[in-house]
């Protein structure tokens, strides 16, 4: 359940995106930065499709060291979320057989 602390918290990063205007970069790194203790992740990655594959533009925590990583789409997780038209989550990257 989402407590009134989150829900202000995700106020203030609405706030802090609009505030980066048409900068589709910094909204990206803002989103990825403020995300992790949102929802209690290590790591957390924005992907843009690039062709056939799908490239982190964004990226921060354990996943920060792959900014620029491009991968196929098809036999990946968020190529998976666009072929289904759908939000799929992960909980474990390191045994979901989804994730490439």
């Amino acid at each position: 359940m989402t407590t009134q602390a989150q829900l202000l918290e995700i106020i203030k990063i609405q706030s802090d995106i609009a505030q980066q205007g048409l900068d589709l970069s910094g909204v990206m790194e803002l989103i990825v930065e403020r995300i992790l203790p949102l929802v209690d992740a290590d790591g957390a990655v924005i992907e843009l499709v690039e062709g056939d594959d799908m490239a982190y533009r964004a990226t921060s925590g354990t996943i920060k060291k792959h900014l620029g990583l491009k991968i196929k789409r098809e036999g990946s997780l968020a190529g998976l979320c666009l072929a289904h038209g759908a939000i799929l989550r992960c909980d474990d990257t390191e045994i979901d057989d989804r994730v490439n």
